[in-house]
């Protein structure tokens, strides 16, 4: 609960900043970012253990659009995918019906639409640091398969989950056209199959200047 209200509250001040702020060199989209990504999904275990979260890595694009002198929102599509994580030799109890080893399989995929609005609080010629905050729609795919001595079993699940973002992200500049960036953001679900899962985005790729 104390997560979902700090994360509101930094999201209504961004608003009320950018509200704020002088209508100046409103100048259209600037930039496409394509970045590698690797996330950290876990209900209170540590992140980036194995045994403890749900490690997904993928890839992603975003659009960023100048709307004030130091503020602009990014649009973006990302996917990410667990693989295909399997277990061998286990045992199922006689509560699922069947007794003995089986062999588990299960792959979940994530299509991610984040909605970003960005603040720079450092913009300088070679170097930009700014918070970035929003929302995020995501779409999850799960496939369970599952075989055993007497059956083949195939399940598949699909569901639509709304999240809260807020991050950093840093980005250098090596040219007029091209740069590099890292960005970290914590993710919080409210709805869908994922609420109250905690997750940690990290991500790095190329910047391409566009104006």
């Amino acid at each position: 609960m104390k997560t979902r209200v700090i994360i509101f509250l930094l999201c209504i001040f961004l608003l009320r900043v950018s509200y704020a702020q002088p209508l100046e060199k409103i100048s259209g989209f600037s930039e496409v970012k394509i970045s590698y990504n690797i996330s950290s999904m876990s209900a209170g275990g540590n992140h980036f253990e194995k045994m403890e979260t749900i490690i997904p890595w993928g890839s992603g694009i975003e659009t960023v659009y100048d709307i004030i002198k130091r503020f602009s929102i990014g649009l973006g599509f990302e996917f990410r995918t667990t693989g295909i994580r399997s277990y061998e030799n286990g045992v199922m109890s006689e509560f699922a019906g069947y007794s003995g080893p089986y062999h588990y399989e299960r792959t979940e995929n994530y299509l991610d639409f984040p909605i970003h609005l960005n603040y720079k609080f450092i913009n300088i010629k070679f170097l930009k640091v700014q918070f970035s905050g929003g929302y995020k729609a995501t779409f999850c795919s799960f496939t369970d398969y599952i075989k055993t001595d007497v059956e083949h079993k195939k399940i598949n699940m699909t569901d639509f989950n709304s999240g809260l973002e807020l991050g950093l992200v840093e980005q250098f500049k090596f040219s007029k056209r091209f740069g590099f960036f890292i960005s970290q953001h914590y993710d919080y679900y409210v709805a869908g199959i994922l609420k109250n899962l905690e997750v940690i985005d990290l991500k790095a790729g190329i910047t391409l200047y566009i104006k």
